[in-house]
């Protein structure tokens, strides 16, 4: 199977140097040039306090202003870019696909909703990414899901969740996770969009609160007025999934969603302790990808984060003003009208009460 990588940040990296050097056909597409000169002068180096350091050494590395140059068409196609540039990235790939190649959304939001009108459902697959890694510097990823345990999410604290978009259990599917098990543990699930929302919800709480506070993952909640605020993002993410119909498995490791649908009433203590717990838990340079964006000056993934619940909401009829109001907090920073603010971000723990 020849695969193509179309994104070698953290995700892109880790997965595609892993599989590389275990010998599958990878080539990894970069639109990051620095990124690109780095991998193929010194590999991928990806720090892992679990597991210890991989250093991975893939020969296959471009731009993607040069693939023009690429003579052979892919299988399978992993898409490990930033939401905004899914569609950017598949449409330029389309050249170097067959009708029979499989393309792969391994990123953050549910973005098979933008890559299905492309290819067409039936070529479609998604990957959920349970654990976190970051990019340090180009071609250096550290691990930072757990610097204590690597509970359910494997060793090293990353793992992959194939799914095909009709919860069936496939061959491609299987395939599909064999590549990625070379990075870490992956395996296939028949419930895509449920574990696509599980994690979203993740997504919400960690990469908003962040980005508009400016605040470390092993920082933001140790704060009471944050911990509430991620309390009601976890709660509209939920309750519009739940209206949605999508059946959402455990979140944050073993809460349930009538854990999190209770915030409302004020049964939230145990919310509350697993968003603590967490942040004990979480290697302490750990930095959502959102703040990292932020602290760069660079467009978020906002808008496929909170921003798509508040859409979905308004679809379901589901009221989404914590949502709403983080969104409008992260586009002013975007915009240079504000900094990141604690604050400011306590603040809606009261206005939306």
């Amino acid at each position: 199977m020849k695969v193509a990588i179309v994104g070698t940040g953290a995700v892109g990296g880790f997965v595609g140097g892993a599989a590389a050097d275990a010998g599958e056909h990878i080539t990894l597409i970069d639109p990051w040039d620095q990124n690109v000169e780095a991998i193929r002068s010194k590999g991928i180096l990806v720090d892992d306090p679990v597991a210890g350091p991989r250093h991975f050494h893939p020969r296959k590395v471009m731009s993607i202003n040069e693939i023009g140059t690429l003579q052979a068409s892919f299988d399978l196609l992993l898409v490990a870019v930033k939401s905004y540039n899914t569609e950017m990235a598949v449409t330029k790939m389309i050249p170097y696909l067959t009708e029979d190649s499989i393309v792969v959304s391994v990123q953050n939001s549910i973005n098979e909703e933008i890559i299905m009108p492309i290819v067409g459902r039936s070529r479609t697959v998604g990957v959920v990414v349970r654990g976190n890694c970051q990019m340090m510097q180009p071609a250096k990823i550290l691990i930072t899901r757990s610097i204590t345990q690597s509970d359910n999410t494997g060793v090293g604290g990353v793992n992959y969740l194939v799914g095909e978009l009709d919860g069936k259990i496939t061959k491609r599917a299987e395939r599909i996770a064999q590549v990625l098990s070379h990075a870490n543990k992956a395996t296939v699930t028949s419930n895509l969009w449920g574990e696509r929302w599980s994690k979203l919800i993740i997504n919400c709480v960690a990469n908003s609160v962040c980005g508009a506070t400016g605040l470390r993952s092993s920082e933001v909640w140790t704060n009471p007025a944050l911990r509430k605020v991620s309390s009601q993002l976890a709660y509209e993410t939920v309750d519009v999934g739940n209206q949605l119909g999508y059946p959402i498995p455990s979140v944050m490791g073993d809460l349930s969603v009538d854990d999190i649908l209770g915030v409302p009433k004020g049964e939230s203590v145990k919310l509350d302790q697993a968003l603590l717990q967490r942040s004990e838990k979480v290697h302490e340079l750990a930095m959502p990808s959102l703040l990292q964006d932020i602290l760069k000056k660079r467009r978020t993934e906002i808008d496929y984060l909170n921003g798509l619940v508040v859409n979905k909401g308004k679809e379901a009829g589901v009221a989404t003003e914590t949502s709403q109001a983080i969104v409008s907090l992260i586009h002013t920073i975007e915009q240079g009208q504000a900094k990141p603010n604690p604050d400011a971000v306590a603040q809606l723990a009261m206005q939306y009460n």
